[in-house]
């Protein structure tokens, strides 16, 4: 407070004053090197925000085909029945897997099974087989040279879905090695984030029965 005489301090009451033991743990477990706008914004923020990246996503790469990042997300679709389009389906779900180094989509997981360990299994092993059959069954006309079957040594994903006792074992005997990166942080493997982005916004929000990635509200149906 600033007085005639210059500026007076006006201590807290005692009740409401930090203790010893405070300032002992505050202190000394905190970085005196942080800033005060870095404590206030809390870690997690500052990481994605505000933390100076190095390189990008493929950085430490060499070549493509060496590591890949999976991930899934809503397909952003109120399905009906065809036979009755009063009856709605519920939400779909896609697990894309995409090569780091060029952005190739490998492959990719839609069901209305919500995404598990299962279906992230399944577009991994999808990634390394002929899609030539897949594509023919929705009448799409392709050779393996138009998508491409791509064996990957080393996974990149989110500590979610495929981050289990059978999700390891089985990238462990097919010697595909695993990155997991920090718990909400999407900007760690931003390619295949920035891929679900894209695609939805540039094909799946244009569809008939689009939700607009809009969160339904309680109760809404």
């Amino acid at each position: 407070e600033l007085t005639d005489k210059g500026r007076k301090i006006i201590l807290l009451p005692v009740e409401q004053m930090p203790t010893l033991d405070q300032f002992r743990y505050h202190g000394p477990a905190n970085d005196s090197k942080l800033s005060a706008r870095r404590i206030n914004i809390g870690e997690h923020r500052w990481d994605r925000d505000h933390r100076q990246q190095y390189g990008s996503e493929r950085s430490r790469l060499m070549a493509a085909g060496q590591c890949a990042s999976i991930d899934s997300t809503s397909d952003d679709q109120n399905l009906v029945l065809s036979i009755d389009r009063l009856a709605q389906l519920p939400s779909s779900w896609n697990t894309k897997v995409r090569e780091s180094y060029t952005g190739y989509i490998a492959s990719f997981y839609s069901g209305f099974e919500r995404p598990s360990t299962m279906t992230s299994l399944i577009a991994v092993a999808m990634a390394g087989d002929s899609k030539v059959d897949f594509c023919e069954r929705y009448g799409v006309t392709i050779t393996d040279d138009d998508w491409l079957s791509l064996n990957f040594r080393r996974i990149r994903a989110d500590n979610g879905e495929i981050k289990s006792e059978k999700g390891i074992e089985a990238m462990t005997a097919s010697e595909v090695s695993m990155e997991f990166v920090k718990a909400y942080a999407a900007e760690r493997k931003n390619g295949v984030e920035s891929t679900h982005f894209q695609l939805q916004a540039g094909a799946t929000h244009e569809l008939p029965g689009s939700t607009q990635g809009r969160i339904r509200p309680r109760g809404d149906e």
